[in-house]
Formats: C-alpha cells, structure tokens, sequence
C-alpha cells in the first residue's frame, strides 16, 4: 500500500492500491442494455417528431401560398373573361377542313359539329383516311370547346398535300373548301361567313363565330391568276407563298 500528499488537506495523505491506475476512476460501469435500448428508442421518436413537424410546415406552406394568391389569380381570370366578352379572339389557323378531308372525304353530313368530334372518329383507321401517310391527328375543334374557348373568330385552313401539285390540287382545295361552306351554313347559329374586319365585329355582335378562310399554300393556285381570283370570291382572305414545297414563280 502506497501513500501520497492528499492535496485537498495539508499535511494529510491517503492509501493508494499499488496496482491501481491513479487516472482510472474504477467505480465507472458502462450503461446497462436497458438504458442504451431507452436511450435508442427515445431518439427514434425525437426524429419522428421532427420529421411530422417539417412534413407539417411544408404542406402549410403549399397550401397556404395558393390560397393567398388567389384573389389575384381571380382577378386576372375575370379580366381575362372581360377582355374576351368584349373583343373577338382570332384563330388565325385551324386545320378541321384538312382532318373533314382526311376522315371523311369531305363527307360533312357524317360529322356532329355539335359533339366531341374526336371520340366521332375514333373508329376510322388509318388505311381509310384520304393519306394514310400522314399521321392520325384526331380533331379538337367542335362547336361547344369553340364557345368555352370563347374563340370569336376562326381561320379555316385550307390545305392538300403538295404531291398534288401540277395533278388535282386545284381540284382537291375547291372541294375542301366547299365542304367547309357547307358546315358553316349547316351551323349557322354557330358560325358566320365573313370576309372583312368589319364582317369579324358584327358576327361577334351576334353571338356567331366568324369564318374566314385562308390557303395553306400556293401550290393549289396551278399557277394561274384566275383560280386565285375564283378562291377569293369564295371567300379566301389569306394566302401563304408555300408550305412543304416549291412553286414555279
């Protein structure tokens, strides 16, 4: 047994074991198992907590920054609703006389203007349309998605394909565009033929959509000036110089 100066008392010693370590405390003891499986459980749930606390604000907040903007969503929607009530929305370009063509022949009796015309034709395949080579583009043009889009007045493209060139296209563009005459005297509480900006605010007026028509291409004129002349009177406004081919001049 060893003695050594015990620094908390002068002139006082204490034992020391002479196999013992002095910087060894050797009444520590490691945790019980028990205490490392509480101690393990209670962090679980702290991380628990945590993660419902953030998934609590995260949802608050994709909740609420909506609901806080709303009254300036709605008031850009009914300006919106106000400009269109008031001024006719032009679309400049809608291919329906090509997808008539192509589904039906320019069989116009065979289509529901008044329906969904992409569920019409559903069922007609594609070795049956009028060129096959091109793409099953289903219509999305119909009298009621025209009036919820509150379109107030409508281009109608006229176009064939520019195979047709120096053959039948002359032919081919005078049938599309008589069949588009046809459904929009067919409807005509729905559309109004119209030829000038004049024509565009009075159909507007009468709650119709106005008509015009235009030609995809000048590949359908056979280079002669007389068709392009016999093309506006029934009632063509606009014309582009080419599509997918050359013309001669």
């Amino acid at each position: 047994m060893l003695y050594e100066p015990d620094n908390g008392k002068c002139g006082s010693v204490r034992k020391m074991d002479k196999f013992a370590d002095p910087q060894v405390n050797i009444t520590e003891k490691k945790p019980s198992i028990k205490f490392q499986q509480k101690t393990s459980v209670n962090k679980r749930i702290i991380i628990g907590v945590v993660i419902v606390a953030v998934l609590v604000v995260v949802i608050g907040v994709a909740i609420g920054v909506p609901l806080s903007r709303r009254g300036t969503s709605d008031a850009n929607m009914n300006l919106a609703l106000k400009v269109l009530r008031e001024t006719p929305l032009i679309d400049g370009h809608n291919d329906l006389p090509w997808q008539m063509r192509q589904f039906t022949r320019n069989q116009v009796h065979k289509v529901n203007l008044r329906e969904n015309t992409t569920m019409q034709w559903l069922h007609i395949k594609k070795e049956d349309m009028s060129e096959p080579k091109y793409p099953r583009i289903y219509p999305q043009t119909d009298i009621p998605r025209l009036k919820k889009g509150m379109v107030g007045a409508q281009f109608w493209a006229i176009f064939v394909d520019c195979g047709s060139q120096d053959k039948d296209a002359i032919r081919q563009a005078l049938d599309t565009t008589a069949a588009t005459h046809t459904w929009i005297n067919q409807y005509d509480d729905a559309f109004r033929l119209v030829t000038t900006s004049d024509g565009i605010l009075e159909a507007f007026k009468a709650n119709r959509i106005a008509s015009l028509i235009g030609l995809e291409g000048g590949h359908m004129l056979g280079n002669t000036m007389g068709v392009l002349r016999t093309f506006y009177l029934l009632g063509c406004r606009y014309m582009t110089i080419t599509h997918s081919c050359d013309t001669p001049w």
